[in-house]
């Protein structure tokens, strides 16, 4: 990944910027953490995390990127990126996690025999690949471990590109998106007062008018203000808060 960042500005796109060597293909695969569980979501995660992504998100897409067709040195460093508003329509207040995949018929690494380490291309993705989006392990809540080894798998190849086992998911990386146009600063102090600033992500101006909601561990409201012209709110809280949601429109932030 070439950012560390979570939040894209959603008018401005939604291109995504990654980098890679040694493959001419990667899958990217997305699941969608769905608004009405991003709180849920957040209880046991930070915004940037995936852990128990299954109680609350659902893949929404699997789709190939090939990377040779664009007539680069594959063992070399590229910058590449994706506009996933062309897979997908992001939802602004929905998290996209966001994972790149790779198999062994997709390297472009030379071996000691001077064949490519890819056994096909990316024609072959449907032999190579595992079925990401496989629902009985979306629908079964008993279920509990989800990832790729490779048939044929050894622990003392995983280091080796040239082996099958090199290509597993401990390998894949993988980042959160969420499309939303709101930046947000957030204080509070001991005195039960929180000072909450809003910009515009694109123009850096304040917004006026977000609505915020402050809730507490158990997800319940116990707080909510709108921010003024200069884009600042000072919010009154009893109890101890977790999150705060800010709401205009169909942009949200947290």
């Amino acid at each position: 990944m070439v950012s560390e960042g979570v939040i894209l500005p959603s008018s401005q796109g939604f291109e995504l910027p990654f980098k890679a060597v040694g493959l001419n293909a990667v899958d990217i695969h997305v699941i969608k953490i769905y608004e009405d569980n991003i709180p849920q979501f957040l209880q046991v995660n930070r915004i940037d995390n995936d852990y128990q992504i299954r109680r609350v998100g659902r893949p929404v897409l699997k789709h190939t990127v090939d990377l040779a067709s664009t007539g680069l040195d594959m063992n070399v460093w590229n910058f590449f990126s994706v506009d996933l508003s062309s897979l997908i329509s992001p939802d602004p207040g929905a998290i996209y996690n966001i994972e790149f995949a790779f198999y062994k018929g997709y390297s472009a690494y030379e071996c000691q025999d001077g064949i490519p380490g890819g056994d096909d291309g990316p024609a072959g993705a449907d032999r190579n690949s595992w079925d990401f989006e496989e629902t009985t392990y979306w629908d079964d809540p008993e279920g509990y471990y989800w990832g790729y080894w490779p048939e044929g798998y050894d622990w003392r190849e995983e280091d080796n590109p040239c082996h099958v086992s090199y290509y597993n998911s401990s390998r894949f990386v993988k980042t959160n998106i969420l499309a939303s146009d709101l930046g947000l600063i957030v204080k509070s102090g001991s005195d039960g007062r929180m000072l909450v600033a809003v910009s515009d992500l694109v123009t850096s101006g304040p917004v006026e008018g977000v609505t915020l909601e402050v809730l507490n561990y158990q997800l319940q409201r116990i707080a909510h203000g709108t921010s003024g012209k200069d884009g600042m709110a000072e919010i009154e809280i009893e109890g101890s808060p977790f999150l705060l949601v800010a709401q205009k429109g169909r942009q949200k932030g947290y």
